[in-house]
């Protein structure tokens, strides 16, 4: 099985803000950051697999809203990555 990798653009304008999540793991905490359009997530980045997470975060919240933290769920997850 091969997996695409997808790259998407939007424009900060188009954007309502972000919110944030931590996964807790046996070997440490991670953060997530979820971009919202819509009242959807469109995006995530997280601190587990972006070595400059939190460059990005700072730049994000300079320019977006931050919508608050989000309880984190496997099965939230899921779903999402099948919608």
């Amino acid at each position: 099985m091969r997996l695409k990798l997808i790259i998407l653009k939007f424009y900060y304008s188009e954007l309502e803000g972000f919110k944030i999540s931590i996964l807790a793991s046996g070997i440490g905490n991670y953060e997530y950051l979820y971009l919202i359009k819509n009242g959807k997530k469109i995006g995530k980045l997280s601190s587990q697999y972006h070595s400059n997470y939190f460059g990005l975060k700072e730049e994000i919240k300079t320019k977006l809203k931050d919508l608050g933290f989000e309880r984190f769920s496997f099965i939230s997850e899921i779903k999402e990555s099948f919608t």
